[in-house]
């Protein structure tokens, strides 16, 4: 991919260093600005969730075989399936998701080549000609971001909770940073949370449309919000750093908990307890492990994670 966007080590066949080309899907999206941006930063404007026929694939999980780490290069630890030769199921192979934003795009997990699983292939254009991106910033929408700070579910716990606890430290944590990164409206920033008294979406307060610190737009209302995908992942901090770690939200895709009385919200948000499940989301994802990871994964009160940060009215 070198010679089409941008040098990648000291043996490219790129003769210009300095030439950079950008990424669109064949969803008319942006993806990236260049191949450092892609790879080496792990950050993305869109996802690559569209096949060869521009269909938007979203719905359904977007595995693909790659063996390749952050940085484009082969991950031994992962695997090959036997230089893509082999359905050996004694043998695995390293993939990546496409709803994801960051670095889980190219290196997430790996899998037996001749089990279950199934993956297709990312496919790049490598030319010479220049792309140009499309619009991907929307100036008027409401923002919303990634704490930069994770801890504890025990919300009172977090230095920016100022005496708060539960929803209400929550609230007051995603205010605190707002202040911080000197948003204005900082005050009106909740924290994307439900727990037994209510729901994340009651909580919200706005019609939006909400939209990243980059601009890049998340959701243009509040029934795309709770559709079962985004636009992109909330991958970025009021501060602007791309991370796709663990978010607490007790909360569904469809903005509510119903469940949540019986300790998916880590006891309202106030237990850091070892023993307690909690619904958590996946800030890198686009698809509905936004907000909602299935289960299956071991997430418990005593890990660390972030908080998704709204802008209301």
């Amino acid at each position: 991919m070198a010679g089409g966007s941008g040098k990648k080590g000291s043996n490219t066949c790129n003769l210009n260093p300095e030439e950079t080309k950008a990424y669109i899907s064949t969803g008319g999206k942006a993806v990236a600005e260049s191949l450092d941006q892609l790879v080496e930063k792990g950050q993305m404007f869109h996802t690559i969730q569209f096949d060869e026929m521009g269909r938007d694939r979203i719905n359904q999980d977007l595995y693909a075989w790659t063996g390749t780490n952050k940085k484009g290069e082969f991950l031994p630890e992962y695997g090959n399936c036997a230089g893509w030769t082999s359905t050996d199921p004694s043998i695995e192979g390293g993939f990546g998701k496409g709803e994801t934003v960051t670095k889980q795009w190219t290196d997430s997990f790996k899998a037996s080549c001749g089990g279950t699983s199934s993956a297709g292939l990312y496919c790049f254009q490598v030319s010479s000609a220049d792309n140009v991106l499309p619009n991907y910033k929307t100036r008027s929408a409401k923002k919303v971001f990634l704490s930069s700070t994770k801890k504890k579910s025990d919300l009172s716990s977090w230095p920016e909770a100022n005496g708060q606890s539960g929803v209400l430290a929550g609230d007051a944590i995603c205010q605190t940073l707002a202040s911080k990164a000197n948003y204005a409206n900082a005050e009106k920033f909740v924290a994307w949370l439900s727990d037994s008294s209510g729901s994340a979406i009651d909580r919200l307060k706005g019609q939006g449309p909400w939209a990243r610190p980059d601009g890049v737009l998340v959701a243009k209302n509040r029934a795309d919000l709770l559709d079962g995908s985004l636009l992109t992942g909330v991958a970025l901090t009021e501060r602007g750093e791309y991370i796709g770690q663990l978010v607490w939200t007790g909360t569904q895709i469809a903005g509510s908990c119903p469940d949540c009385a019986s300790a998916l919200s880590c006891e309202n948000w106030s237990s850091a307890s070892s023993s307690i499940k909690v619904k958590h989301g996946l800030s890198s994802s686009t698809y509905h492990q936004w907000s909602d990871v299935e289960e299956g994964w071991d997430t418990h009160c005593s890990d660390t994670g972030h908080l998704y940060c709204f802008e209301g009215e």
